[in-house]
């Protein structure tokens, strides 16, 4: 089986938000320290569907540690690394 990379895709809406619920400890927020600064952390998962050159469509999703007080637009998050690429 081929593996498909975002490169091979043309996304074919906007992504979203998925607001998913994430178990254990990622289940709400968590802090963290960066640069001697204590920061509020969550999982922010994205999701959109992208199409390769045969017409198939994939379900591409994003997975960020992202901060609670907005300090990161999300245009500026890294849309280059999906978490996951499946088929649908």
């Amino acid at each position: 089986m081929t593996t498909i990379t975002l490169q091979d895709l043309t996304i074919t809406d906007e992504a979203t938000r998925t607001n998913a619920v994430f178990a254990g400890c990622w289940s709400d927020s968590w802090t963290a320290e960066e640069d001697g600064e204590e920061v509020e952390k969550y999982l922010d998962q994205w999701s959109a569907v992208g199409t390769d050159k045969d017409g198939n469509q994939y379900r591409v999703i994003w997975l960020f540690e992202n901060y609670k007080d907005g300090r990161v637009e999300d245009d500026c998050l890294d849309w280059e690394r999906p978490e996951s690429i499946e088929a649908i």
